[in-house]
């Protein structure tokens, strides 16, 4: 037998929240078997500047969601808790937070937990804030500038966060590596023998930053700034040669790193507009925006820094490693960036407008057509494949009705392409242009490419989609007498007496209450069309997937779902979900024939949220639920 219950408070702007409680119980005989599983949600504003929430789930066993829950329960093992407050202070920019957190995985039975995780974070100010109005004097106002000096441009950021993680993995600890006879770059790991260790790692980061924003020959934004990152921890990695292994030994105390990287970025915006082009009578506008970013980073693997250590045993092998790993350093400290980076990025948006009508009279209309953006970037201090992948976007947006009833319609096109050519999954040295019988019109691999078109099919009149009802020009008649005569409508009646210089229009059969209603009913039913495809060489996949959606009639409503590997040729899944309205009570089948979980969940239930538990309910397969 299911059951549960749902359970919702609030108390106007102050606090809002919600319990749900799902239970199953089972009898086989004289044994029974309770399962159960609660989720909560509390959110509080304690005063203005500060918020506290709180959520968290708990579940009997793992095979609760196994066996009882929903899809996403199936495939989501995990119980996460989670609390935070924050507080903000009243014309300051700064601000705080702190978190606690727990996440277990119910099938694996490991856990992860932050306790807690502090932030104290400055927004963005000017470094040289303007003058001030004096203290003390009332109705008093601070000095103007008559022009801001250079130096006002200059703005700061400022973070600080700590956090004290906990892991229990079930995994043997490390003791120490030893070099493979075969491969010398190879290390074998020499685990411990308990696998119930709790580990726990933390650390404090302090990060910050400095800019500036500057105009260059009046059209060129230039934007210069420093990045650095300061972190605190009481660990640090050591491993000491004993024989032919390298043992972990590693450090407590109090160890700092600092690293940083400089750069700046340029970007403008270049417009192009052109009048009744080619007889069509509308403006049309091209808004172009280039940008370009350069960004140094040091070698903070160089020895010099002292980051990275060496230990090399008695027969030569040698092994360097990171002393501020990230496995195993706190969240907010994280790994030691490594190589001489001078990376240069490159954008370029482009967006097309559209603009009709007469302002006057007021039938102007504006929206977009078309906006592109592309993307890509180049490191010249890493040792081969310099040049990044080359990303782009485009997004159609067409509004208004295209073609009968269907109006709204939005197409989407993602694209990522390389330089380089491949040896099955291995990117090489070589240029894809350079290739062998390569087309000049074709000079970039495609990786992957993904595409959308989206539509809604909107009818005033389920009579207007399929032809049902009389030709409009005399709708439009009946409609025009019937405001004219302020009576409800019926044209056969009115339409004489009114207008006696038109003729009678044909008399019909009285439509009945379910076929007027039927008929009238406005109806919106939106489509969504998605086509992904990924390219890597050899391997590639296609789905094809679509969503339908529909108010059949004002008490039905369907949605389905179809999704189609192009590649294999086969279905991967499908759904189909039917709604029935009945006043105070709904009923709801959901169908899935194959996918994941193929089966069947009907329910038959009251509406009201205090009587939800008053249900049937059935199901087969491993849709949805069990019963």
């Amino acid at each position: 037998m299911l059951g549960g219950t749902k359970f919702r408070y609030a108390k106007r702007n102050r606090l809002t929240g919600n319990v749900n409680y799902d239970f199953d119980l089972q009898r086989n005989g004289s044994a029974t078997n309770r399962r159960w599983q609660v989720s909560a949600n509390h959110n509080q504003t304690i005063d203005q500047t500060t918020r506290l929430g709180v959520s968290g789930s708990y579940v009997s066993d793992a095979s609760y969601r196994r066996d009882v829950g929903t899809t996403n329960d199936r495939l989501n093992q995990s119980i996460r808790s989670n609390a935070t407050l924050s507080k903000s202070w009243t014309n300051s920019p700064w601000s705080a937070s702190v978190n606690a957190g727990f996440t277990q995985n119910i099938e694996q039975k490991t856990w992860t937990a932050n306790a807690p995780s502090v932030r104290f974070t400055h927004k963005q100010g000017r470094l040289f804030p303007g003058p001030k109005a004096p203290r003390g004097i009332r109705f008093s106002s601070a000095p103007k500038e008559t022009s801001e000096p250079w130096y006002r441009a200059f703005t700061w950021s400022y973070s600080s966060s700590y956090s004290n993680d906990f892991a229990f993995p079930r995994t043997p600890v490390e003791e120490g590596l030893r070099p493979d006879s075969l491969n010398e770059d190879l290390y074998i790991t020499i685990l411990g023998t308990k696998d119930d260790v709790v580990r726990q790692r933390d650390g404090m980061g302090h990060a910050g930053g400095l800019s500036a924003t500057a105009r260059l020959l009046r059209y060129i934004s230039l934007n210069p700034s420093l990045d650095w990152q300061h972190v605190w921890t009481r660990r640090a990695v050591h491993y000491d040669p004993q024989g032919d292994i390298f043992d972990r030994e590693d450090k407590y105390g109090f160890f700092t790193r600092t690293t940083f990287d400089v750069g700046s970025s340029a970007s403008t915006k270049l417009y192009g507009v052109a009048r009744n082009p080619f007889g069509i009578r509308a403006q049309f506008r091209h808004v172009m925006s280039p940008s370009v970013s350069f960004r140094y980073r040091p070698d903070f693997g160089d020895e010099a820094w002292g980051y990275f250590e060496t230990a090399k045993l008695e027969n030569g092998r040698e092994i360097r490693y990171d002393r501020f790993r990230a496995a195993d350093q706190g969240s907010a400290v994280g790994g030691t960036p490594e190589g001489l980076s001078e990376a240069m990025s490159f954008s370029l948006g482009n967006l097309f407008q559209m603009k009709h009508g007469d302002p006057e009279e007021g039938t102007e209309k504006k929206f977009d057509i078309l906006s592109a953006n592309f993307g890509t970037g180049v490191d010249f201090k890493r040792e081969k494949n310099k040049w990044n992948d080359i990303s782009s976007s485009l997004r159609t947006p067409i509004p208004g009705r295209l073609i009968g009833p269907i109006d709204g319609v939005g197409l989407d096109l993602s694209t990522v392409h390389s330089m380089y050519q491949y040896q099955g999954t291995t990117k090489t040295e070589k240029f894809y242009w350079e290739r062998d019988g390569g087309a000049w019109y074709a000079p970039f691999e495609l990786l992957s490419a993904s595409g959308s078109v989206d539509f809604s099919v909107g009818a005033e009149r389920f009579g207007d989609l399929f032809k049902f009802r009389q030709p409009r020009e005399l709708e439009a008649r009946d409609d025009s007498v019937q405001q004219e005569a302020k009576l409800p409508y019926n044209g056969s009646e009115v339409l004489p007496e009114l207008k006696p210089d038109l003729p009678p229009l044909p008399q019909a059969e009285p439509e009945s209450e379910d076929m007027q209603t039927f008929l009238d009913m406005p109806i919106t039913m939106r489509f969504n069309l998605r086509h992904s495809i990924n390219y890597l060489t050899n391997s590639k996949t296609s789905t094809l997937g679509s969503n339908f959606e529909s108010s059949l009639t004002p008490r039905w409503s369907m949605s389905v779902s179809y999704y189609f590997d192009l590649e294999r040729n086969i279905p991967q899944n499908a759904g189909v979900t039917i709604t029935r309205d009945l006043h105070c009570w709904d009923a709801s089948l959901s169908w899935s024939p194959l996918g994941y979980s193929p089966g069947y969940f009907l329910r038959i239930g009251l509406k009201s949220p205090q009587l939800r538990d008053l249900k049937i309910e059935r199901s087969q397969g491993g849709n949805l639920r069990g019963y």
